[in-house]
């Protein structure tokens, strides 16, 4: 058993090794460090040798070929064994201590602090070596293109979606995609700043149609409003000219100019629609009701106790319903009058700092 757990760490130790040996990266290092030798022996004979220019795709083909982990999962796999066998191998000792305090000694001084480190070393570097595969293979399912779906690179793993988000932005963070970005909906892999800005302005332009559809919506939605409740309002017009008492008429009057002026504002205000539902949907209605009542009673030829009573109630309603509405209309402006009057007192306090006010502006003059 022992063996053969030896014998995959070394295994796994050989696999690592071989792969940074074998990788484009290791053999682009071994060309630079010849052409810095090259470079200082011409210079040691004399000559003066000029500087070389990197490859500005290096950097990028290192980092795609010998990710983060790559050297360090190795290093953590053999000092862990190492250490895992060291301690083994005192642990196989110990029977051959006579002393039981020395036993005790070794066991707790050495044996297990050195096997619990090691055992960390290894499986620390078990895991950095599985996220450079995992890394490998994200890449290996992408391609030459510059961005997948995050489903579509968890099959590539046999990962969970949910692992693999994760897995990508902790690669992210690590450098290990020093171009890589996760899309708002948290479901694409990009690579590429042009890649991404691409997206960026993708995401805007869709911001900018929602807005732009929304606005559409609720203008569509506010002017449905308004020419509901001017259609409420030819109603009543068209009633009030069949009545030839002036007292009546009058009220009309002043509810249809106080209607017509709170749809003009709304019209130039949009925002102030949602005020208006409950004046659409129940002031206006009830308002030609009574007006309708008020001209079927008015044409009956015998005015009882009756009609005469219910006439009267529908005149002091109409004073109620007018003054209604210019309360409504005054409340419209209550931000309008709100900003001018912070205006005003912050236009008060200013004069009054620079002595132009009042008493003070006397007291400067010579």
């Amino acid at each position: 058993m022992i063996e053969r757990f030896f014998w995959m760490i070394g295994r796994q130790i050989n696999r690592s090794v071989r792969d940074i040996l074998h990788s484009e990266s290791f053999a682009e290092l071994k060309n630079e460090v010849r052409s810095a030798s090259a470079g200082f022996r011409s210079r040691a004979e004399g000559r003066n040798a000029p500087y070389r220019t990197a490859d500005p795709g290096w950097g990028r083909r290192r980092v795609r070929c010998l990710p983060r982990g790559s050297i360090s999962g190795v290093l953590l796999i053999l000092f862990g064994s190492m250490g895992l066998l060291v301690a083994l191998l005192a642990a196989v000792s110990m029977p051959f201590i006579p002393s039981m305090a020395a036993l005790l000694g070794v066991l707790f001084g050495f044996v297990v602090p050195c096997g619990g480190v090691s055992g960390f070393l290894l499986a620390k570097g078990i895991l950095l070596r599985k996220r450079v595969g995992r890394y490998r293979s994200y890449l290996a399912r992408m391609g030459n293109a510059t961005f997948c779906p995050v489903e579509e690179l968890a099959a590539s793993v046999g990962k969970p979606a949910k692992f693999v988000l994760k897995d990508l932005k902790r690669m992210i963070r690590l450098n290990m995609l020093p171009e890589g970005h996760i899309d708002d909906q948290q479901t694409c892999l990009m690579l590429g700043e042009e890649t991404y800005e691409q997206y960026l302005e993708a995401q805007r332009s869709m911001k900018e149609r929602q807005q732009r559809e929304e606005s559409r919506k609720k203008d569509s939605e506010t002017n449905a409003t308004i020419a509901q409740g001017r259609e409420y309002l030819e109603q009543i017009r068209r009633a009030n000219d069949l009545l030839d008492e002036d007292e009546i008429s009058h009220k009309l009057d002043r509810i249809e100019q106080v209607s017509s002026k709170i749809f003009d504002y709304v019209e130039q205000h949009p925002e102030k629609a949602a005020e208006l539902r409950r004046f659409i949907n129940y002031y206006l209605p009830t308002t030609l009701k009574l007006v309708n009542a008020y001209c079927q009673f008015e044409a009956q030829p015998v005015q009882g106790e009756n009609i005469t009573a219910a006439k009267d109630e529908i005149r002091k309603a109409l004073d109620t319903i007018g003054t209604a509405f210019e309360n409504l209309l005054d409340s419209l402006f209550g931000d309008v009058t709100l900003d001018i009057s912070t205006d005003i007192t912050v236009l008060e306090n200013m004069l009054a700092r620079e002595g132009l006010t009042g008493e003070d502006f006397k007291k400067k003059v010579p």
